[in-house]
C-alpha cells in the first residue's frame, strides 16, 4: 500500500522520498540506469519488487519496449570505470593463479 502511494509523496515539496530497499548490486545497477535516463539514452527507469526495468528510446526518439535489466552491460551507454575494470582484473588474476608450494 505504501509503495503504491509513493508517487503522491515523492511529487510533494516536502523533500520526502520513498524508495525500494534494493541489494547493493541492484542499487548500483539502478544508479547507472538513472544516469542513462539523465543522458536521454532511455525514456524511463524504475524498480518493482527488486527488479529493475527501463523503457528504451527508438532512434527516432519515441518510446520503445520495456526491458528488465539484470546487469550494467544491458544499460544503453554504460561504460565501466577504469577502477572497476582494474579491480575485476586483479581479483580474477588472484583467483586463477595456482598457489606456490612453500620451499
Amino acid at each position: 500500500m505504501i509503495m503504491r502511494g509513493k508517487k503522491v509523496v515523492n511529487s510533494s515539496e516536502n523533500n520526502i522520498y520513498i524508495n525500494e530497499d534494493l541489494t547493493r548490486y541492484r542499487a548500483q545497477i539502478f544508479k547507472h540506469t538513472r544516469k542513462s535516463l539523465k543522458s536521454n539514452l532511455i525514456t524511463g527507469c524504475w524498480s518493482r519488487d527488486g527488479k529493475i526495468f527501463i523503457r528504451e528510446r527508438k532512434p527516432d526518439g519515441t518510446d520503445a519496449s520495456i526491458n528488465r535489466i539484470h546487469s550494467t552491460v544491458q544499460i544503453p551507454g554504460y561504460k565501466p570505470s577504469p577502477e572497476g575494470r582494474l579491480h575485476f582484473n586483479l581479483s580474477q588474476n588472484l583467483q586463477s593463479e595456482p598457489e606456490e608450494a612453500a620451499v
